[in-house]
C-alpha cells in the first residue's frame, strides 16, 4: 500500500470518527430538535374577532367632556355630577365556548372571544353628604355562547349607581338595563319600560326609560339627556335641572 493511499484511508476514518463524536454530543445535548406535531383540526382553538357594540349604539354614550349635571330634591338640596376622566374606559373580558367540530361531529372544539365594554362615569362633585357617589353608564354586548359562530348578539346599555360603603369600598348596583340593538339574540327578558312622557312638575321629558317593576331606588333615563331623575333608597326624588 502506498503512503498516499494509506493517508487517504486514515483521513477517511478520522473524519468519520469526528462526525460520530459530534452526533453523539448532539443527541445527548438536544441540538437536534424534532418538528412539533401539528394539532389535529378539532384540537385547534377557534379565535373570533373582538366583539364590541355596533357603531350606532355608541350614540347612547354621547356626552360632552365638560358637562355637569345638577339635580334638586323637593327640599331644594342640590347634587352635582361631573363626567370623570378619562371620559371613556374600555374593558376586555375573555370567554370560551364549545362547539361541535366540523371535521368530526363526535368531537367538540373550543371557541374563544373577547367582549369589549365601554363605560363612562359621572361622579358626585358637590360637597353635600349623600351615600350616592356616581352613576356609571356601560355599553356592552350580550353574546349567544351556545352558538358562538352564528354571531347572535344584543347590544345593551346598563346604568349602575355607585354608593359609598366605607372609606375604601364602593357598592355597585344595576338600576336599569336597556336593549338597544338585537341581532337574533333570543335569550333575553327585557325588564325596561319606555314611558311616552313623564312630568316632574317643573320639567317634563318624553321617551323616558324606567325599570318595568316599581323599585326604590329608581331611575328615569332619556337617551338625549341621560339620567333625568332618580329616587334614593329613602324615597327622596331628585330631578335634573
Amino acid at each position: 500500500m502506498t503512503l498516499e493511499k494509506y493517508l487517504h484511508i486514515d483521513s477517511f476514518f478520522w473524519c468519520r470518527n469526528i462526525l460520530l463524536i459530534n452526533l453523539f454530543f448532539c443527541l445527548s445535548s438536544g441540538c437536534i430538535t424534532e418538528e412539533p406535531t401539528p394539532a389535529k383540526p378539532c384540537e385547534e382553538e377557534i379565535q373570533l374577532e373582538e366583539i364590541k357594540p355596533f357603531g350606532q349604539s355608541f350614540s347612547w354614550l354621547s356626552y360632552e367632556s365638560n358637562s355637569d349635571i345638577l339635580f334638586k330634591n323637593e327640599a331644594g338640596n342640590e347634587l352635582v355630577f361631573s363626567l370623570s376622566e378619562p371620559s371613556k374606559q374600555h374593558v376586555q373580558s375573555v370567554y370560551k365556548a364549545m362547539v361541535i367540530c366540523e371535521k368530526d361531529s363526535s368531537l367538540k372544539q373550543i371557541v374563544s372571544y373577547q367582549i369589549i365594554k365601554t363605560s363612562i362615569r359621572f361622579s358626585k362633585s358637590s360637597k353635600m353628604v349623600n351615600p350616592l357617589r356616581a352613576f356609571v353608564f356601560e355599553l356592552t354586548v350580550l353574546y349567544d355562547e351556545f352558538h358562538p359562530l352564528d354571531n347572535n348578539r344584543l347590544d345593551v346599555l346598563r346604568i349602575f349607581s355607585i354608593s359609598q360603603v366605607d372609606i375604601e369600598n364602593e357598592q355597585r348596583d344595576l338600576l336599569l338595563e336597556i336593549p338597544i340593538y338585537n341581532k337574533n339574540y333570543e335569550f333575553y327578558q327585557d325588564q325596561s319600560k319606555q314611558l311616552p312622557f313623564v312630568n316632574f312638575g317643573v320639567k317634563g321629558y318624553s321617551n323616558v326609560y324606567v325599570h318595568s317593576a316599581a323599585q326604590t331606588p329608581g331611575l328615569y333615563f332619556n337617551k338625549q339627556f341621560g339620567v333625568v331623575a332618580f329616587q334614593t333608597s329613602d324615597g327622596d326624588l331628585w330631578i335634573r335641572q
